[in-house]
């Protein structure tokens, strides 16, 4: 939904607001362009919310049988074939919204050239002057980064892998000859990783 109806709606906008600012054109026709953006949300709405409901269900996010046959999966309300018709018609109206949505533009450079459609960009409220330097400082800004990527993925990580690897259980993701060193790192790593989750414990309990 963040995705798919918030960022796509925003850009469609920005989009029928800066093109005739660029081509100095006017937009093709401006109730096609409102019926798409309606037209986009509809299909949205009935598309992400058919695949919630499947999720809540129980349907995995990603599999390779596509017609769920061998699974029993405990249905709330409707089917899947239901919820699989809603997908489809969210679908076509979105190809349909988003047709709508290039022909417009495609449309629109047909139009002449007219004048007084560029509008002057307002003058910042603060310049580069204003800002605190430490937002111009890459290096901290990198640092805080990979920082945040290592606190985010390597205690995850390091828990998939001992309990058999990065691509299903029992499967290895390194060369046999590097289980002695891996046994090492992972024989060094666990006492710190002990202590800082230990550490993590007692500083939420404190607070």
């Amino acid at each position: 939904l963040t995705v798919g109806t918030a960022v796509a709606l925003t850009f469609m906008a920005a989009t029928y607001w800066i093109w005739p600012q660029i081509s100095n054109k006017p937009i093709y026709s401006r109730p096609i362009g409102l019926f798409q953006v309606v037209l986009w949300f509809v299909g949205m709405a009935l598309m992400s919310n058919a695949m919630h409901a499947q999720g809540i269900m129980g349907v995995p996010r990603r599999t390779a049988e596509p017609e769920y046959s061998g699974f029993d999966y405990p249905t709330m309300f409707g089917g899947f074939e239901e919820l699989n018709v809603q997908i489809a018609i969210g679908g076509t109206l979105l190809f349909v919204s988003t047709v709508l949505f290039i022909g417009n533009l495609v449309l629109t450079m047909g139009n002449p050239r007219v004048t007084g459609l560029a509008e002057s960009l307002p003058p910042a409220l603060s310049g580069p002057d204003d800002a605190p330097r430490v937002l111009d400082d890459l290096r901290l800004w990198v640092g805080i980064a990979l920082t945040l990527v290592v606190l985010a993925y390597a205690l995850p990580l390091a828990a998939i892998v001992r309990r058999g690897g990065l691509l299903g259980p029992g499967v290895g993701t390194y060369p046999a000859w590097l289980i002695p060193l891996y046994d090492a790192i992972i024989g060094a790593a666990t006492p710190i990783i002990s202590a800082v989750g230990d550490g993590i414990s007692a500083l939420v309990e404190v607070a």
